[in-house]
């Protein structure tokens, strides 16, 4: 193991008492580094017996797409709190935008949580450079036509996601990243978190970055 932190959240123990082989873990650790592997959590029963990282310690790294869960689950507990009547809600309560149009009444939360928008997005995400690199992201999204009646045919939609990152910034208030650490983050006891902005809007799509003990701590809540 390289990372000796102790975190009372994840408890660690003896490969042995993890049922891990960890003399055999130990000899994928040159493979690990030719294959560019960042890092490699081995849990077992919510016990962390083994781990690996490139780095030798568990720093901040990107979630990529796994952006959009931690997005979803957070959409999620707006819910919950209030803060988001219901899923079925229109997008234009939230959105308040120059480029809204009046056919965008007839998107929901829950369409963009399922990339059902109805919106034309070319298939593997190939507008993401172009959203990315928009002076106004959102107004890039919301120009994009509709060529679908919404809910009826997916299309992988990192603009989708977006959508839902300004919708809980208008709901809660907070941006994505400051209400991921109230409601997520540091209720599982993690501080450390980044996520891109425009606009003061944190980036829907692959901008969230991380420790891998977050994320995992995250997908288990998920």
């Amino acid at each position: 193991m390289s990372d000796k932190t102790v975190d009372a959240r994840l408890p660690r123990v003896s490969g042995q008492l993890a049922g891990i082989r960890d003399n055999e873990l130990d000899k994928l650790t040159k493979l690990f580094a030719e294959w560019k592997i960042r890092s490699v959590l081995v849990i077992r029963d919510g016990m962390l017996g083994w781990e690996w990282h490139h780095d030798g310690r568990d720093s901040l790294g990107p979630l990529f797409s796994c952006t959009k869960s931690i997005l979803s689950a957070l959409i999620g507990i707006a819910v919950a709190e209030g803060a988001i009547g219901h899923v079925r809600q229109p997008i234009t309560d939230y959105i308040r935008h120059a480029a809204l149009r009046e056919e965008h009444a007839g998107i929901t939360i829950e369409h963009l949580l399922t990339m059902t928008p109805g919106m034309e997005w070319p298939d593997f995400d190939k507008l993401y450079r172009s959203l990315r690199d928009a002076a106004d992201p959102m107004q890039f999204v919301l120009n994009q036509p509709i060529v679908h009646q919404p809910g009826h045919a997916f299309t992988y939609n990192s603009g989708a996601s977006h959508l839902l990152s300004a919708i809980l910034t208008q709901a809660t208030g907070l941006t994505a990243l400051d209400y991921a650490t109230d409601k997520l983050f540091r209720p599982l006891g993690f501080r450390k978190a980044r996520w891109t902005e425009n606009g003061g809007v944190n980036e829907g799509a692959p901008a969230c970055s991380c420790t891998r003990k977050i994320w995992h701590k995250s997908g288990c809540c998920i």
